[in-house]
């Protein structure tokens, strides 16, 4: 019979003449190989995400029919499927707009419209009514964001100006467009 000092160490069971339970030693090596896997598990997903993202490209054109607006709104790309965008319109003046997603029995002067991807490019059209009282200039905005899934460039956001003179007749003053 051996002596349990002598008998070689088995490292991938526990002997019943060991010790059970938890050793500082063994405290001691785990901890000091765990910190650097969490801190490497914890960088690198957010250094590869970011690399992964697609780019779509926007192309966004306004027309103005005085009060009216309609915006044509198209990817250049496909949306990759599962990735969202947003498409809201704001104003300068509350409670001035009303407005719809063509084809969609939408709103987005209310709330953001979000698209959803399917792996195609995407197009629409967004119409928006503006009403004003009489001598009133308002800023509408139309704005695309991002969401998740895609990085988007080209025409992110284009800024109107409807304006009525003193006898209420609407004017769209030329659009000035962001990226």
């Amino acid at each position: 019979m051996h002596d349990a000092a002598d008998a070689p160490r088995d490292t991938h069971h526990q002997r019943i003449d060991e010790p059970t339970g938890l050793t500082r030693r063994a405290l001691t090596r785990s901890a000091a190989w765990s910190v650097p896997a969490i801190a490497v598990a914890a960088t690198v997903p957010a250094v590869a995400a970011s690399a992964e993202l697609p780019t779509v490209e926007l192309e966004v054109e306004l027309y103005c029919y005085g009060k009216d607006l309609q915006y044509d709104v198209s990817t250049l790309q496909p949306i990759p499927a599962g990735a969202q965008l947003a498409i809201s319109v704001t104003s300068s003046v509350p409670g001035s707009l009303a407005g719809q997603i063509h084809a969609l029995p939408y709103d987005p002067t209310v709330t953001p419209a979000i698209v959803t991807g399917g792996g195609v490019t995407y197009s629409t059209r967004v119409e928006v009514w503006v009403t004003l009282p009489s001598d009133t200039d308002a800023l509408i905005t139309l704005t695309i964001t991002a969401l998740s899934g895609l990085r988007l460039t080209g025409t992110t956001s284009i800024n109107s100006r409807t304006r009525t003179d003193a006898s209420g007749a609407y004017e769209c003053v030329e659009p000035s467009l962001s990226t």
